[in-house]
This record gives C-alpha cells, structure tokens and sequence, in this order.
C-alpha cells in the first residue's frame, strides 16, 4: 500500500516497520542512560545491529522461503513487500555486535549478553508494532475460521489452494498480544531489578518464549517450507530448537521466576488457536448445483476493480463435456467448467455457433487468456478437423466468455476470480 506525503510516495509496510525500529531504539537509548561503560558507544552498537540485522533478516527469510523467489530473483530486493525474519535478524544483529565488540577489543561475555539482554527487553516492543504491517500488507495470516475474529483478506491476497475461504486466523495479532505481554513480564523484571542486563537471563528468556511460542502458531501458518518429510516447517523446527536453547540455558543458569508459569500460559493459549476447528466460509465449487448461476466477484489487479459476475456453473463431466456446444448464447456473463482436481485440460469447439474467450483459473487465479477462439467453419466441418486448446499450466476451473471479453474488461493474469 502505498501513501503520498509531501509529494513522496511511501510504502505503508516499510513506513510501519521504520515506526518499529525507531520505537525500539529510543527505548533502549532511554535504558542505556543507566550504565554509563556503555551508554558512550551505544550509537555505534545500534548501527552493527541495525546492519547485521537487516541483513541477516532477508537472507534466512528467502532461505527459508526459497520457493517464493526460485523463478524470480528480482524479488529478493523488493523489501516493501514483506519478507524479514525476526530470527535472521537476531542472528545477523548478534553478528554484528560480536564485529563492534572486536573492533574494540572487548570481550564477548558480559558485554556481549549486555547488548542481547538490552535488544531483547525493547525487541518484543518493536515486532508488535512491526506486525501492524503484516495486516497492512495481508500475509502472515493463518488457517481459515469462523472465530468472531477472523479478518477478511482480499481474493488476490490469498494463499493458492483457499481461494474459496474469506476469513483467516490474525495470526499477527495473536504474535504481536504474545510479544506484548512477554514486554511486560521483561520490564517488570527490569524495573524491580530482579533479573540485571549482561547476565544473559533476558536473552535467553526471550529465545526459549519466542522459539516455543511461535513454533507453536505455525501449525496454523499456510505458507512454509516444510522439513524433509514431517508435517513440521523448517521455520518450525529451527523455532522449536532455539526454544529449547533457551530454556535449557535457563534451567542451567537455575533461574526460577514467575516468568516461566507465564511463558507456559502463552503457549497453551497459542496450542488451543492452533487446535481451533477450520471450517469454510463459503462452499466449493463442486459443491454448486449442476448449470446453477452463482454470483462471482472478479477483482482486476491492474485498475484495482471489482466486477461482479453471473457464471453458470457446469461440475459433472456430462456437463463439462456437452459445454456452450449448439447455443445461439451462453444466457449469463460466462460458464465456469469445474474440475475434480488440477491439471491441464484440453478444449474444441463442436457445435459452437459463436466465438469464445478462453479463460484458464487456477485456486481462482488468472494463469491464461486465449482471446478470439473461432466457432467452426459450418455446421458440417468434420469435427476430427478442429483445433484442440490445451491450458497453458495446470488448472481447476476454466470460464468461457464470448470473444472480445478479455479485452472489453481488460483482463490480466494474476486477476482473481471469488465465488460470492
């Protein structure tokens, strides 16, 4: 999304996470007042982690999402769009104060925990706002629900394979509630001098919450790279195991506090979301009567309009098979084949007595258009003499629409088609 200021064009996402950052770090400035050995350099600190963070930030999440950039590199460059990893970012932030504390010959005990225990008490501060632009971009959203907070997300927004599903888990919103209250937990520490910066006890804290929390609320993440052959994402596991980490290192350290009951409390409210009951907000294609007219919405990415439809469904392979063969006129804005399951599928022209647009959908995606598919020559042409059209990819559903259509609704691919 983006917003016009001062004759400047900004993207929304990036805006909210440079609100984040600067929360953060006028947090920690704040802190730092306290500890005069470090508040001298503590610019020169915020740099190293800011650089290695935003580095280490983008390279695990295209790691781990390789999919999403294997046949489109450019992408890896487009930041505005979403794409930086809080586990990337820890790691590459680490890296580099590890190269400050170097350059400046201190040692890698206490002055290092200082700066991670320093990080982690505004971090979870900062990933809560952060999140703001997660709902603003439409991702980082879960499974499909019918909970009385479930947010709608746009057609063209949706993961493949839910195109047919409106409502989804916030599952930003449940991140960002969780990281608020381990804040709170964190500052009261703080404030009480319970736990002291440098010990390595927030840190460590932090690790073992985040890593089983958020483990936890990725059984209902869509998107992910999944590890070998389990039913566990590769994001999950590396979560899971730096949880651990953490609180071994914890138990090792023998620091028993009200945080873990606290911990424990978020993680079984996150393992209950997980086990919440998906259900369909609306039905399936398949689902539709045979030669039944249903209202679809098709939303054009390009001019960002909606246009609703009547299509007349066709589901049975009778159906499919017999198709607009020997209308004088199709009687709705188009008929939608439905198939049982993608593929690529092959399409004539028997007995048609007008000219057709092809269009080939997949989850509700636009993947090809063929315009201008002639009607045979006559009545009589042999049919063994007609031309086949196969899918350019695999498809489930394919709308046929009368010849100059595409072009009169300026249609493109990547446009999404939703059944009302």
């Amino acid at each position: 999304m983006l917003i016009q200021f001062a004759g400047i064009q900004l993207h929304l996402y990036g805006l909210i996470v440079g609100i984040a950052a600067a929360v953060g770090v006028l947090l920690g400035e704040k802190i730092v007042e306290a500890y005069e050995e470090y508040k001298q350099w503590y610019w020169q600190a915020v740099g190293a982690i800011f650089f290695g963070g935003f580095i280490g930030a983008r390279l695990y999440h295209v790691w781990t999402d390789w999919a999403l950039y294997a046949e489109n590199l450019s992408g890896i460059f487009m930041i505005w769009k979403g794409g930086l990893s809080i586990l990337g970012a820890i790691l590459g932030g680490a890296v580099g104060i590890c190269v400050l504390l170097h350059l400046k010959k201190r040692t890698l005990g206490t002055d290092l925990f200082f700066w991670l225990d320093l990080s982690v008490l505004c971090l979870p501060i900062s990933q809560a706002i952060g999140r703001i632009g997660n709902f603003v971009n439409q991702e980082l959203y879960g499974l499909p629900t019918t909970l009385p907070w479930a947010i709608f997300i746009e057609p063209e927004y949706r993961v493949r394979g839910y195109g047919g599903y409106s409502h989804y888990h916030p599952l930003f919103a449940y991140e960002a509630l969780g990281l608020l209250a381990l804040a709170a937990v964190f500052w009261f520490l703080w404030k009480k001098k319970k736990w002291s910066l440098g010990t390595g006890n927030f840190f460590w804290a932090y690790l073992g919450f985040y890593g089983i929390f958020r483990g936890l609320l990725e059984f209902l993440r869509l998107e992910k790279s999944f590890f070998f052959q389990t039913g566990l994402g590769l994001n999950q596991v590396i979560l899971f195991g730096l949880g651990v980490v953490g609180i071994a290192m914890l138990v090792k350290k023998g620091v028993t506090t009200k945080f873990a009951t606290v911990a424990a409390v978020l993680c079984i409210a996150s393992s209950v979301f997980a086990a919440c009951q998906v259900q369909p907000s609306s039905p399936r294609l398949s689902e539709l009567g045979d030669h039944s007219v249903h209202a679809f919405q098709l939303m054009q990415n390009a001019s960002r309009e909606k246009r609703q439809l009547n299509l007349e469904i066709v589901n049975t392979p009778k159906s499919i098979e017999e198709g607009l063969s020997g209308r004088e006129q199709i009687g709705s804005d188009g008929m939608l084949f439905v198939f049982p399951s993608a593929a690529q599928y092959t399409f004539w022209m028997p007995r048609m007595k007008f000219d057709l647009d092809i269009i080939w959908l997949l989850e509700g995606k636009v993947v090809g258009i063929l315009e201008d598919v002639p009607r045979p020559e006559s009545e009589t042409q042999d049919l063994s003499t007609l031309p086949k059209y196969q899918s350019p990819e695999f498809v489930d559903t394919v709308l046929e629409v009368p010849a100059g259509t595409a072009n009169t609704w300026q249609l493109r691919e990547g446009d999404a088609l939703e059944l009302l």
